[in-house]
């Protein structure tokens, strides 16, 4: 995790650290899901990391044979910014609880690869995410891979 001596958690939505910084950041660590804190669709960093006023990157690339608009549906706690190939495609700034699908964004995936970074922020308390991507109609695409 990343933070800043007397800046909370919000406040670090707008910080850009190394991972936003440099596409080839070198310290990403694996996380396996299902031990540590993981499940199957929720990623528990307070769990992992036990911190406050801090903000986790989490990456993944997917694959997708023929570029298609997808749906992203975004749970966080507490605030989330996304970017799919180096472009902002999602941002919400709140303290909350996570709910899986509580933010929705309409994304363009290319063919091929496409990188998804989240920046996840925290204050207090829980703190995770989680992502689920669907074709507009919100139903399973079949086909797509990660790494």
């Amino acid at each position: 995790p990343f933070s800043k001596d007397g800046i909370g958690g919000a406040d670090l939505f707008d910080v850009a650290f190394a991972p936003e910084k440099n596409t080839k950041y070198s310290a990403w660590k694996k996380m396996p899901m299902g031990i540590d804190g993981f499940e199957a669709d929720f990623i528990n960093l307070q769990k992992y990391f036990n911190v406050q006023n801090s903000v986790a990157y989490l990456k993944t690339d997917v694959w997708i044979e023929v570029g298609n608009k997808v749906t992203f549906e975004i749970g966080s706690d507490d605030g989330v910014k996304i970017w799919v190939n180096k472009e902002i495609v999602h941002q919400n700034n709140q303290e909350r609880g996570h709910e899986q699908g509580q933010d929705t964004a309409e994304v363009e995936l290319n063919s091929g690869w496409n990188t998804v970074l989240m920046k996840i922020n925290q204050g207090t308390g829980g703190w995770g995410a989680s992502l689920a991507i669907s074709d507009q109609e919100q139903e399973l695409i079949t086909g797509l891979e990660y790494r």
